[in-house]
């Protein structure tokens, strides 16, 4: 089943194959914000957001082109719907569902590391502590972070301040608990002791903590002032303690910081780099002027995914729980639904404006390519390579990154001196001394049989090719494809069409090559340079055979046969050519064509 017969079998039977709850809840949808999630039993397959759930939704009904939204409704069996307020709450939802369920089919981090996170649990006594596992229930996090050690040094640091606990128990518990150590130094309030502290207070101290880790450090402050007066006004001194201790120690972190103060801009730089269906987010964090930490994450896209939407979702997901995020983030291209994530996350999302801005893009991007090639070369099991080579593998669904790419293109006019050429991509660049020329043999004069032909003479020419690329649409495809099979050989075989630079895969589909990709820019290259071997060997057989004259004139030489050559096609047709039509060939005099046309008047039809 090709491409176009698959999308078409999708079409038609997505909606069968959905349970009529489906159906009827979509029917019903509001016309609301909010978030939808496609599942599949228990299985979470989608989640997407939307300003009108209905418009949203009913669009999933009527047909399109995208094959990842075709797959989600032939899988799924219910979907859920969750009214927001707005559509700001529903990118936060959205942007939470996906980070903790990881959707198959939406863009997501990679989990592959576990990145960590600080998590601060719930209920009266809320503790703090690292964690890599975002399904836990009623937990607010933060992050994701890339460094445990410094997960767990923003953990310590925040504890000399608030003295909140970090155990595991349940609190308040039944049974006796001791005191520990932290509560002997100063580090814990100790809520295990059965009235100890006031959860109200605590409560405070807890959204201090989350305030803080979100830089609101000048809120806090304001907070803690007005409640030590407030406590030391109604006589509870305790309370007014703990509020003065924290008070002055978060006093003391900013004018720690003010010291080091330099003049310049605080800002997160992000750029998005991706190689067909892997992507990487590199943020370069700016501090007051200077650069002071990068971090990268890896994400999982679909082929159908712009960079504009990678980037949009990467947004909403780091920075909706990322700790002391700056006002201000740098992108490269304005995001999807940028006003919306600004809003939301309140950020403000500006393109490159200044030289420096400008110089940092470029510096993310030199090492978002670098970061993404070794980790997709080190997954396949090789050293650094082309990216274009990685993007050929990810579309192919090759086990291995391949190392020897070959394109072929034929020639001929009017099927006269027809000729095919091989030319190679060894590594990561051209080798002209692994180039082939061949003669054509078959009587047949279309392209697909010149193709078939050329195709199963290289096969059956070791070393193989691990992939080969034929000039032209699904006929030459096929015709390749049959040369392979012919001889039983595995090569994989790609057809790249001119006219629209339309690829043709051998399972029948039919992609649109990214015009801005390594791949697409690979392919032109070798595309042409076939052209161009296959071309001037053409040219060289057909002045090899101009210079050999098949009768004598006077007047013609070799130069004056190129020309009629070039302007008839063949001898053949000069043969039938009327004097006329011969003296309009330019450079032709009347004199030269009269003879010409008398020459031939007098021969027999001539055969070529």
């Amino acid at each position: 089943m090709n491409f176009s017969q698959k999308k078409i079998y999708l079409s038609c039977f997505k909606i069968e194959n959905m349970q009529n709850t489906i159906s009827s809840k979509i029917d019903s949808a509001p016309a609301s914000p909010g978030v939808y999630i496609f599942r599949k039993e228990n299985d979470i397959l989608y989640v997407g957001k939307a300003r009108d759930l209905r418009n949203r939704l009913k669009n999933y009904l009527s047909d399109h082109d995208d094959l990842r939204i075709s797959t989600i409704l032939s899988k799924a069996t219910d979907l859920d719907i969750i009214i927001t307020k707005s559509e700001e709450e529903a990118l936060l939802l959205e942007a939470n569902l996906i980070k903790i369920h990881k959707p198959r089919y939406n863009i997501r981090l990679k989990d592959d590391k576990k990145y960590p996170y600080i998590k601060i649990t719930g209920g009266e006594y809320p503790s703090i502590s690292l964690t890599r596992n975002l399904k836990e229930h009623g937990v607010t996090i933060f992050g994701p972070f890339v460094n445990a050690q410094a997960v767990r040094k923003t953990i310590r640091a925040l504890r000399k301040i608030f003295p909140i606990r970090s155990c595991k128990y349940k609190i308040p518990s039944r049974r006796k608990i001791n005191p520990c150590i932290d509560f002997h130094i100063g580090k814990c309030l100790a809520p295990c002791i059965p009235g100890r502290v006031d959860p109200e207070v605590y409560q405070s101290m807890v959204q201090n903590i989350s305030k803080l880790l979100r830089g609101e450090t000048a809120e806090i402050e304001k907070e803690l002032e007005e409640k030590m007066k407030t406590a030391a006004k109604e006589l509870e001194f305790e309370k007014a303690k703990i509020f003065r201790d924290e008070l002055l120690a978060i006093r003391k972190v900013s004018k720690e910081q003010a010291v080091q103060k330099l003049e310049g801009e605080t800002k997160d730089v992000c750029v998005i780099y991706r190689i067909a269906r892997s992507a990487i987010a590199y943020i370069i964090k700016v501090r007051e002027g200077v650069v002071v930490d990068r971090e990268f994450f890896f994400i999982e896209t679909s082929e159908s995914d712009t960079d504009a939407e990678i980037l949009s979702h990467f947004i909403a997901q780091y920075y909706s729980t990322a700790a002391a995020p700056p006002t201000t983030i740098v992108v490269d291209r304005e995001p999807e639904d940028v006003q919306i994530i600004a809003s939301a996350l309140k950020l403000v999302i500006r393109t490159s404006e200044s030289s420096e801005d400008r110089r940092l893009i470029e510096m993310a991007y030199e090492n978002a390519k670098k970061e993404l090639e070794e980790e997709i070369s080190k997954k396949k099991g090789g050293k650094k390579v082309y990216p274009a080579l990685i993007e050929l593998s990810e579309l192919l669904g090759l086990p291995n990154i391949p190392e020897r790419v070959e394109a072929c293109d034929i020639s001929q006019l009017f099927g006269s001196e027809r000729v095919g050429a091989f030319v190679c991509f060894l590594g990561k660049g051209l080798s002209k001394t692994n180039y082939r020329r061949y003669k054509i043999q078959t009587a047949h004069i279309d392209d697909p049989h010149l193709i078939y032909e050329l195709v199963k003479r290289r096969l059956d020419d070791p070393p193989l090719p691990d992939v080969i690329i034929v000039d032209g649409g699904l006929p030459q495809l096929n015709f390749a494809k049959k040369a392979k099979n012919d001889l039983g050989k595995d090569v994989p075989i790609i057809a790249f069409a001119k006219r629209f630079d339309d690829l043709f895969l051998e399972d029948g589909k039919h992609i649109m090559v990214p015009k801005r990709s390594h791949l697409f820019s690979l392919m032109k290259i070798l595309r042409d340079e076939a052209h161009r071997f296959a071309l001037t060997y053409h040219r060289k057989l057909r002045s090899k055979k101009i210079r050999e004259l098949p009768f004598k004139i006077k007047g013609v030489g070799p130069k004056t046969f190129e020309k009629l050559i070039n302007y008839f096609g063949s001898v053949k047709n000069l043969s039938r050519a009327s004097f006329e039509e011969i003296s309009r060939v330019k450079g032709i005099s009347k004199k030269t064509a009269e003879a010409i046309f008398s020459y031939f008047s007098k021969q027999q039809p001539y055969r070529l």
